[in-house]
């Protein structure tokens, strides 16, 4: 007879708890809805960097892009403007050249009909010469600048180029010249003509730097030619006035000058030279102390030319 009572006891009790503790396992519990939206915040917050990262990629690319399209501008108008300066260099030079020969013979006529008469127009004449030089010296530049053709290397020994170069020039009044060669036997393919106007154009600007220094400072101009890791330099270094970081920004800009004469093509003519010889120009300068031009040649040719000789 318990027994007959228990059961149906037992039963109930299962049938008023199973439904309880079904309900209780299927309640997502405060820890669980707290991971989830942990997760949620972390694929949100890595979907936020990624998207930052892809800005960013697309705000270089923009620069990178705009960039270039400056350069390709900036080298389409210096195209432009090279073709017609070639044009303007081709009449020019034809139209000056021939008034200028003609004004130097009878400049030189007048100089020997007047010469030891003292007739007061000596430095007038002087004067007269100087202009013709500078006139000339103007048309030569055009003429650089305007070049484009490929050089014409030949091989050689170019500490001894250098020297006969250098013998040439006029050596200012109160400047003292010093030559350093350290690879005197060194042998390089170059183009004697180009490479000459570059290295006289960075010797009469360095002296030109110091024609108006006060007499009390020293005027030194110092030629030095040596290897130098993977570059074969000429080095070429006044006392000088010096230049800014302003001028310097500039200084290879064509027409860009600092003098109150020529058309501002001298450094230009210089970098262009140099590039053509697969080499380059840099130049450092100090207001108050001086400047250093160092012009440089790749040594792969230096190394060559070492080796053909």
């Amino acid at each position: 007879m318990q027994c007959v009572h228990q059961r149906p006891v037992v039963a109930k009790m299962k049938q008023t708890l199973l439904p309880d503790d079904l309900s209780m396992s299927t309640d997502p519990s405060p820890d669980c809805e707290l991971q989830a939206a942990q997760a949620e915040i972390a694929e949100l917050q890595q979907q936020v960097a990624e998207l930052m990262m892809q800005k960013d990629d697309l705000e270089r690319q923009v620069d990178e892009r705009t960039a270039a399209l400056h350069d390709a501008r900036t080298e389409l108008l210096r195209g432009e403007r090279m073709s017609a300066l070639g044009q303007l260099t081709a009449t020019v030079s034809h139209e000056l050249r021939n008034p200028l020969g003609a004004l130097r013979t009878s400049l030189f006529m007048i100089q020997n009909k007047t010469k030891d008469k003292e007739l007061g127009v000596e430095r007038a004449l002087g004067r007269a010469d100087r202009s013709i030089d500078r006139c000339d010296h103007i048309i030569t530049d055009m003429l650089d600048y305007a070049r484009t053709s490929d050089v014409q290397a030949k091989m050689g020994n170019i500490d001894s180029w250098l020297d006969s170069v250098l013998e040439e020039q006029k050596i200012p009044e109160g400047v003292e010249i010093r030559r350093d060669a350290r690879n005197p036997e060194m042998v390089v393919p170059f183009d004697g003509d180009r490479l000459r106007r570059a290295i006289i154009n960075s010797y009469d600007n360095a002296c030109h730097a110091m024609a108006d220094e006060e007499s009390g400072k020293e005027r030194q101009l110092t030629i030095k030619s040596a290897l130098n890791g993977m570059r074969f330099e000429i080095s070429i270094t006044d006392t000088g006035c010096g230049m800014d970081d302003a001028t310097l920004d500039k200084i290879f800009e064509p027409l860009f000058s600092t003098k109150s004469y020529g058309v501002g093509l001298g450094m230009p003519t210089i970098k262009q030279t140099m590039e053509q010889h697969g080499g380059g120009v840099e130049l450092t300068s100090t207001p108050g102390f001086g400047t250093t031009v160092v012009l440089w040649l790749p040594t792969e040719a230096a190394a060559l030319g070492t080796a053909a000789a």
